[in-house]
């Protein structure tokens, strides 16, 4: 499955914690992710295989290449 997570940015608090947990356990499930952010930070964020794309208000996700 391709699935798309959309976080607000890749600050290192709970939230964001969660997200790079899940990511990386559906990863090793055999799952392709694409994590989405708005905002960058300092904090590195080393997940191999997962994806990550900075985006802003008005730009386009493409829904359709995702599963979830």
């Amino acid at each position: 499955m391709k699935i798309a997570v959309i976080v607000p940015s890749l600050h290192d608090v709970a939230p964001v914690q969660v997200a790079m947990a899940v990511a990386t356990q559906l990863v090793q499930k055999g799952h392709t992710v694409t994590i989405y952010y708005f905002k960058a930070s300092s904090a590195k964020r080393d997940i191999k295989e997962v994806t990550f794309h900075k985006v802003n208000f008005f730009g386009r996700i493409d829904w359709n290449a995702y599963d979830i």
